[in-house]
């Protein structure tokens, strides 16, 4: 078949499909609907737990920032971050807009801290924002010059945790809020091997802060801003962040659930106070009570108390430690023999003495 000189538009076998079908009539054409089947959209591991992380930040209160990826050099002062840190260790770019944005950020902490300010600035005070984002750190192996990537996810609460109506009256952040949405996420996660140390970040409250530790690896930090940082950031008021290694916190996810059967038979309930230094952490004290034996169903501090009749550079901790068997009752006699084993341990770990049975 050869086209006439006059249509130069038929070249392929498909325009001279067509020009048949039109000169037939496209009405005479029966109509058919296209058929097939669309896959199923599948989400992998990362991006169900960036989804997870969402709903966690969401329903706690916390709203979605977005932030530029260009950061100003003068911010890693402003955070008291030391000339050694390995956050001021940048990818600068070659032709950045303006000394403000001449670097791609190592922390989501100053975009924060500035997210902060300007909402304060213009008098919104109540202030809960997370950000799910990249960090850039110089890799000089790469063969194309390309930065390492990793993902983190931080968080700030300022303000007022509460309405402020005539039933609720006003009240501020604490550690233990922060604390509280960190170990939301964490059990989400299904991450276990995770414990809270003290921290030394230079930009957190030195007495108000801890380090997130998963394995032996650190994964995050949550505290108190130093004053020094909110008075450089023009901040009148408390304000508490987290920021934690999302990629480090997908390596120990574990999204399987187990199922545990309930007990069969009765727990036994002790309260024991103890005598401990006053830098020991709780979080140390519980985990050995935890990890001492298959019979210890759960441990709960319920009690700090520092001041009369305690002595000087000792603080009691009070706990209410289960003990339950998957296989019969336990006595008292039992139970009072392994909280005799487990004092002594505490006593040889830790040095903590019985200040008294409650």
């Amino acid at each position: 078949v050869e086209a006439p000189s006059f249509r130069p538009d038929i070249e392929r076998e498909v325009d001279l499909i067509e020009e048949m079908a039109r000169i037939y009539g496209y009405d005479k054409i029966p109509t058919s609907m296209p058929v097939g089947e669309l896959p199923e959209a599948e989400l992998n591991l990362k991006e169900s737990l960036r989804d997870i992380a969402r709903k966690v930040m969401l329903s706690s209160g916390l709203s979605e920032a977005v932030n530029y990826s260009f950061y100003d050099p003068n911010w890693f002062d402003m955070i008291l971050l030391p000339e050694d840190d390995p956050r001021r260790r940048t990818v600068k770019l070659r032709n950045p807009l303006s000394r403000e944005q001449s670097i791609m950020r190592t922390t989501l902490v100053p975009s924060l801290l500035e997210n902060v300010s300007w909402n304060i600035r213009h008098q919104v005070r109540w202030i809960r924002l997370f950000e799910l984002a990249r960090t850039f750190w110089p890799k000089p192996d790469h063969p194309e010059g390309l930065p390492l990537e990793r993902e983190m996810l931080a968080g700030v609460l300022s303000g007022s945790m509460t309405a402020g109506t005539w039933c609720d009256a006003e009240r501020e952040p604490d550690f233990f809020d922060l604390k509280g949405i960190v170990e939301e996420l964490l059990d989400r996660f299904g991450v276990e091997e995770a414990r809270f140390v003290r921290s030394v970040e230079p930009f957190l409250h030195p007495g108000r802060s801890a380090d997130l530790i998963i394995g032996e690896d650190k994964a995050g930090i949550l505290g108190e801003v130093h004053p020094d940082v909110l008075e450089r950031w023009d901040i009148p008021q408390r304000v508490y962040l987290f920021e934690l290694d999302f990629d480090r916190l997908c390596e120990a996810s574990d999204l399987s659930r187990r199922f545990t059967p309930i007990p069969q038979f009765p727990k036994l309930t002790r309260d024991i106070a103890l005598l401990v230094r006053s830098d020991l952490p709780s979080e140390e004290v519980t985990r050995i009570i935890r990890t001492f034996s298959p019979l210890v169903s759960s441990v709960r501090l319920f009690d700090l108390y520092e001041g009369d009749r305690i002595p000087e550079g000792l603080k009691s901790l009070a706990y209410t430690i289960d003990f339950v068997s998957p296989e019969r009752t336990l006595t008292d006699q039992e139970v009072d023999e392994e909280l005799r084993k487990l004092l002594r341990t505490l006593e040889e770990k830790v040095g903590a003495k019985l200040r008294g049975r409650i």
